[in-house]
């Protein structure tokens, strides 16, 4: 299983953000999402069929969107359940690690 976390946090507003903040939040989400599937490797298009689940709602069952939102905070924790993931982001002593994750994280989702 692989987490990845996007905490946005604002503090001592004198307006209502939130609405906005969410907007925000969903659309790096969407884009480091968008980034992670191009970045996947394709073997048998499992764990890439997770992450197209999160991002497009179709696709299989190991994938998961959890979002929690408040006043201040606007948290979004995507989880791919594919138990091989880990190995395909941080390599083996056998296999060099691809980073997917890591790299569109980086990159903000924008890409090359």
């Amino acid at each position: 299983m692989l987490s990845m976390r996007v905490v946005v946090e604002s503090a001592g507003e004198v307006f209502d953000v939130r609405g906005l903040r969410e907007e925000v939040v969903s659309s790096v989400v969407g884009r480091v999402l968008g980034r992670i599937v191009e970045l996947q490797p394709v073997e048998t298009g499992r764990t890439r069929e997770a992450w197209m689940g999160m991002a497009f709602g179709v696709g299989g069952d190991d994938g998961d969107v959890r979002v929690n939102s408040d006043e201040h905070v606007t948290q979004v924790d995507l989880v791919n359940r594919v138990e091989y993931l880990p190995f395909v982001e941080y390599g083996t002593s056998k296999m060099e690690p691809v980073g997917m994750v890591r790299r569109a994280l980086g990159e903000g989702g924008a890409g090359r």
